[in-house]
């Protein structure tokens, strides 16, 4: 009895999840995409939302709010760690995963400082890694770009045709993007020394 009554409330609470963002995501949907490097249809948009989540390199996934705020997708995919890239939305299980959250603005995404941190965040993970943002197309991907930069040396091209390969839909601002090549222009120790498989 007590395993249905929990699974009644885990069902309720992912429905209950669902439609509190359900407003957020048609708004998301449809306004102007002219700031976005790759902007795509608007039922692409709405689809994207519902995608499994992604593995894009080692043990790193990117996904939507869809994803991490059902319990069923976070373990089915053995994430242990989270990295929520949003400022509306909180930390739906806090004491069942690891989270770190990231605000992410014009002076942190070239913080190497902040990005180190990122990098260890991952690393010290014991499972697999889940970076998210409202559709899984925005901030998420620029924090993994950075994660990329960083960690593996790939300049910002290399790091968006890495995830290309393996997403097909991706919307980061053209702003963040702008900022990170500008970064890279100026980091004159950047190498390629990681290979992409």
């Amino acid at each position: 009895m007590d395993n249905l009554e929990n699974l009644i409330i885990k069902k309720y609470e992912c429905t209950k999840n669902y439609f509190n963002m359900l407003p957020l995501i048609l708004k998301y949907i449809f306004q102007e995409n002219e700031n976005k490097i790759y902007p795509f249809s608007k039922i692409n948009y709405f689809k994207s939302f519902f995608y499994e989540p992604i593995r894009i390199i080692d043990n790193i996934y990117i996904g939507s709010i869809f994803n991490i705020s059902n319990r069923n997708s976070i373990n089915k995919y053995n994430i242990t760690n989270i990295i929520n890239t949003t400022d509306k939305y909180p930390n739906y299980f806090p004491d069942e995963y690891l989270y770190y959250n990231i605000n992410i603005n014009n002076n942190n995404i070239i913080n190497s400082d902040y990005i180190d941190s990122i990098i260890d965040f991952i690393n010290n993970s014991f499972g697999n890694v889940i970076i998210y943002c409202l559709s899984g197309n925005d901030n998420s991907v620029i924090v993994l770009i950075c994660y990329l930069m960083q960690k593996k040396k790939l300049s910002v091209d290399e790091a968006i045709n890495l995830i290309l390969r393996k997403k097909l839909y991706i919307n980061p601002s053209k702003q963040y993007i702008n900022i990170l090549k500008q970064y890279e222009n100026n980091y004159s120790s950047l190498n390629n020394t990681y290979q992409i498989v």
